[in-house]
């Protein structure tokens, strides 16, 4: 973006590099600026808020036929008339998982860009 903004937004617009789509999340871990040159820091806890000056913000990457997923059952949960909400309360959980096929993490990997001072 700091580059090139008119090659940053036609990127953005039409939602792929080459032959990688673009997807956006913002709810991607944050990291900790470490003190070691090249050294990502700690994860961040979830609560944590973002502060620009401490923190790195993390995207990844894979490549479809290289991956899977395997979406378990949904489970239901109901608390009928709670007195905190004075309502119903449902809530759903589904676990998942999403690995690379081979051992070799070749086709999938994760960034993480901090600001340098």
């Amino acid at each position: 973006m700091l580059e090139d903004l008119s090659l940053y937004k036609m990127i953005i617009q039409s939602g792929q590099i080459f032959d990688f789509k673009l997807y956006r999340f913002n709810g991607n871990p944050y990291f900790t600026v470490s003190t070691t040159v090249n050294t990502i820091g700690a994860k961040a806890a979830l609560t944590t808020a973002y502060v620009n000056t401490t923190h790195g913000i993390s995207s990844m990457f894979f490549q479809k036929q290289e991956a899977f997923k395997a979406i378990g059952t949904a489970e239901m949960y109901v608390a009928e008339k709670t007195p905190t909400e004075r309502g119903d309360v449902i809530g759903f959980q589904v676990r998942a998982l999403v690995q690379t096929m081979r051992a070799s993490f070749k086709f999938a990997g994760g960034l993480v860009t901090v600001k340098e001072s």
